[in-house]
């Protein structure tokens, strides 16, 4: 049955079409991407982020890293914050903003795997997975 099914899809979806799919693989992801990078160009740091900077500032890594905050273990979480404060400092967000927007991205690009797993075609999984 799987023979059939892809011997349908192959008269379905000529080999031309490949090309557009991967152009939506990389466009509509990127599309939300830096959509949400829009959203957060004037964002700052608001009271959790101050609280693990905070965290970050005044623990060793042992002490803080296995700690938890907010009743959950955010280990890497205390990581990014900790990339923040020692080489990109304080005074500028775009670190944290730029970790949230990656992870953002591999979330929409796995969900849209999951979709197209599940035999839901291209369009409407890349469209879902943006929801």
């Amino acid at each position: 049955m799987g023979d059939a099914q892809s011997a349908i899809r192959e008269e379905t979806f000529p080999k031309s079409s490949s090309a557009l799919r991967t152009l939506g693989w990389i466009l509509v992801p990127s599309a939300g991407a830096a959509w949400s990078a829009l959203g957060l160009r004037r964002s700052w740091f608001f009271y959790d982020e101050w609280s693990m900077i905070d965290r970050v500032m005044h623990t060793s890594v042992a002490d803080g890293i296995a700690a938890s905050f907010n009743d959950h273990l955010l280990m890497l979480t205390y990581v990014q914050y900790r990339l923040q404060v020692s080489h990109f400092g304080i005074g500028s967000h775009v670190f944290a903003c730029a970790a949230l927007v990656v992870s953002l991205l591999l979330m929409h690009l796995a969900i849209t795997a999951l979709l197209r797993a599940c035999s839901v075609p291209l369009g409407v999984s890349l469209l879902a997975a943006g929801l």
